[in-house]
């Protein structure tokens, strides 16, 4: 209005169809997850907004899978500040995202989002990952013993094992004798 644009005020609209509409379970399974959708299908104002939404996580995902760090940290940022955490989605946009900042070297943001990954998902798919990677950086770049230490314990304590329990055993064995070294001087 203030740059002489009419504005037409928004009016909504509800059209009762006798007609059921929804997810089959052979998409979505998870009811809870089911919820979540309709819920942000029905906060969208029109085709475009849903559009939007995804086409900024495909963006996102494809930078990451290139390598284009850079920009999948825009566009998973953008992504982030459009959906709730309870999207399914977010889980995997958090971890990518915090992966993206470890690759591009920025340690803060990515300390940031993977302390908020385990925050908010601390039974998540990536949890494993998300800890060791924060040994990794603790250990590796920040040099902080204590807290490298207490990530590679937190990787032993999840299962199955594998390579990253391998690698994080291997690492408490190397903080262990750095110790030792350091109590002998």
């Amino acid at each position: 209005e203030m740059k002489g644009i009419e504005v037409r005020p928004e009016t909504e609209i509800q059209i009762d169809l006798n007609v059921t509409s929804y997810i089959p379970d052979e998409y979505i399974s998870d009811s809870n997850q089911k919820i979540e959708v309709y819920q942000n299908i029905a906060l969208c104002r029109n085709e475009e907004d849903i559009q939007n939404v995804e086409d900024i996580l495909n963006i996102a995902n494809y930078n990451f899978e290139r390598h284009n760090y850079k920009e999948a940290v825009i566009y998973y940022l953008k992504y982030i500040s459009k959906v709730s955490y309870k999207e399914s989605t977010y889980q995997l946009a958090l971890y990518n995202l915090a992966v993206s900042c470890h690759f591009l070297n920025d340690i803060s943001n990515a300390i940031k989002h993977y302390k908020a990954y385990i925050e908010l998902y601390n039974t998540g798919p990536k949890i494993k990952e998300v800890h060791f990677n924060l040994g990794k950086i603790y250990f590796e770049i920040l040099k902080n013993y204590g807290d490298a230490k207490y990530y590679f314990d937190r990787v032993l304590t999840y299962l199955p094992e594998d390579e990253l329990n391998k690698s994080a055993a291997n690492y408490l064995k190397l903080l262990s004798r750095i110790n030792s070294e350091n109590l002998a001087l």
